[in-house]
């Protein structure tokens, strides 16, 4: 069975280390999974692919790296804008809702980033 074009994102390591580089790798040029351990008691799959290995994204860091274009509105929450409806605002948090129904919240002294979207209230 061939695989198709479908694309993953992780983090490289080199001698148990990750590098710091985060990118996409094909899932076709996956030679074998196996388990590695970059904290002790935290076993995560480790990619062994024709171009060097790489674990999933650990940290949200290694994810602004890859979303770039993704709005950091809280700590530790990254926000895609084009997704967002409107933004409720109430006196104790900011409440972003998308074009789904679904809702977050967003830390209120990031407000100017997502002034265009506050939704008036009648």
């Amino acid at each position: 069975m061939q695989a198709k074009d479908e694309f993953l994102i992780g983090t490289k390591v080199e001698k148990g280390k990750e590098t710091g580089e985060v990118t996409y790798f094909d899932k076709k040029h996956i030679k074998f999974i196996d388990v590695w351990e970059p904290k002790k008691n935290y076993h995560v799959p480790l990619f062994h692919t024709m171009f060097g290995n790489f674990s999933e994204m650990l940290t949200l860091e290694a994810c602004r790296a890859v979303f770039n274009d993704y709005l950091m509105l809280d700590t530790g929450k990254l926000v895609n804008l084009n997704f967002v409806d409107y933004v409720e605002e109430n006196k104790f948090a900011l409440i972003l809702h998308f074009l789904d129904g679904s809702t977050t919240d967003m830390a209120k002294y990031k407000k100017d980033i997502v002034y265009h979207l506050i939704k008036k209230p009648h």
